[in-house]
């Protein structure tokens, strides 16, 4: 059910971001943060990549997108994690490595906080 009630979610919020309303800067931080799964990034390094005050981005996608960047970044490397748990053998470590979480106790318990189930678990019952 939780699986079913996320997809439902990201297709709404799919339908939701092709509203040209979103500011294109907005979308290009999306498609950024989308494809640097493996990096871990803060509010400076898109300040830099992207020339716009850190406060103005934190404010401006957490508007339009429904979260704030770095934690929309932490949920799209959980989502990642559970479907490389779900559909690949790399082990959690390796998972852990892949969506650029070195910490390896870190990365299980965000994991737990944000699924409910340790990542040997969600595997198990996946």
């Amino acid at each position: 059910i939780h699986d079913l009630l996320n997809q439902l979610m990201i297709q709404k919020f799919e339908l939701d971001f092709e509203d040209t309303e979103i500011p294109a800067y907005i979308k290009d931080v999306k498609l950024f943060l989308d494809e640097a799964l493996s990096q871990h990034l803060s509010l400076e390094d898109l300040e830099a990549r992207f020339h716009i005050n850190k406060y103005q981005i934190a404010k401006d996608f957490s508007k339009y997108i429904g979260t704030p960047p770095i934690d929309y970044q932490l949920n799209q490397k959980i989502s990642h994690a559970k479907d490389l748990l779900r559909y690949s053998k790399l082990t959690i470590q390796e998972i852990s490595l892949e969506i650029g979480i070195e910490n390896f106790a870190y990365f299980s318990r965000l994991f737990k906080k944000r699924t409910g189930l340790t990542p040997s678990l969600y595997r198990k019952n996946g």
